[in-house]
């Protein structure tokens, strides 16, 4: 709840990119098992608020069923996510390289503009909608076949740029570790939260990444999202977060909205990183640590219930 709260205190002053590194504070705090007491941590507060949540409490006989329950549950999802990547190399299987000298070039200029050194591959499929990235080591972007007649050239300069603001950001690396903490937490209401809002801002961020990159483009930019998720309606590829797509993943309505909304009213004065560094180091300190002992040697009981109080 705190994240949701300074996220409104802080409005634009907080950009798309910091909003993403503080879920990700949550999402470390779910994956890492140990945590420091500290005297400036946020569950000193909380802790004697919360109910504390003990294993020991749990009947014995009710430990098969719940072990089973959540097994059950993690192995769905990691099923998902599996077969999801092996589908994604399927379509890549399927792909060639793109056959126009101009679009290749583009592509390879908007790379080195990117700051990325490593060679990245541009394929065409028709197998896909939208511009897709996939691959954690070797990256490749899929462009669906007559992508270079259906857009200009800054049209098409903008969406590589927002892919390749998702290279840059390392999402394609990030993307296994939120879906290992999220088949590990299932049952948790606050991972399911946290992944739709990290997914959310994320899409932001490189949206902010290419609007950057050519002041004034911003009404350019809002015809091409709305072009591609028009592409889309014609039959959307369903592969799970295998890919990361330029449409966002078919992101819920209100999220298409904010999303548009972001992009019309984008003004490169208005990022900043001092707001952003600060917010993003003080959740750190105080969310990353645990709560120091009680007197009676016990630790904080708001410990077990940490990510609720991050989030």
């Amino acid at each position: 709840m705190a994240i949701f709260g300074v996220r409104s205190l802080l409005g634009r002053h907080l950009g798309p990119e910091w909003r993403c590194l503080l879920w990700l504070v949550v999402i470390v705090r779910l994956a890492w098992p140990i945590q420091l007491p500290s005297p400036v941590s946020l569950f000193n507060l909380t802790g004697p608020l919360l109910p504390r949540l003990s294993a020991a409490e749990i009947p014995a006989e009710h430990w098969n069923g719940m072990a089973l329950a959540w097994l059950f549950g993690a192995s769905i999802l990691l099923m998902r996510t599996l077969f999801g990547h092996a589908k994604a190399w399927w379509m890549v299987r399927d792909s060639k390289p793109i056959d126009s000298w101009e679009v290749w070039w583009l592509w390879e200029s908007c790379r080195i503009e990117s700051g990325i050194s490593a060679p990245v591959h541009l394929m065409e499929t028709g197998r896909v909608q939208s511009p897709c990235l996939i691959g954690s080591i070797h990256p490749r972007l899929l462009v669906p076949v007559g992508f270079s007649t259906t857009f200009s050239q800054e049209e098409m300069r903008l969406v590589f740029l927002h892919e390749l603001g998702h290279l840059r950001r390392g999402d394609l690396l990030w993307n296994w570790l939120l879906e290992i903490v999220r088949a590990v937490h299932w049952f948790n209401p606050v991972v399911w939260t946290v992944y739709r809002k990290l997914r959310e801002d994320r899409e932001e961020a490189c949206d902010a990444d290419a609007l950057s990159s050519t002041p004034g483009c911003n009404q350019t930019y809002g015809r091409v999202l709305l072009r591609v998720l028009e592409l889309m309606s014609a039959g959307p590829t369903r592969i799970g977060q295998a890919l990361l797509r330029f449409d966002g993943g078919a992101e819920a309505p209100e999220s298409l909205v904010h999303r548009v909304r972001a992009i019309a009213r984008f003004r490169t004065e208005h990022r900043t990183w001092v707001v952003g560094f600060c917010t993003v180091l003080a959740f750190i300190l105080v969310g990353l640590t645990d709560g120091e002992p009680t007197p009676t040697g016990h630790p904080n009981p708001g410990t077990a219930v940490s990510a609720t109080a991050t989030s």
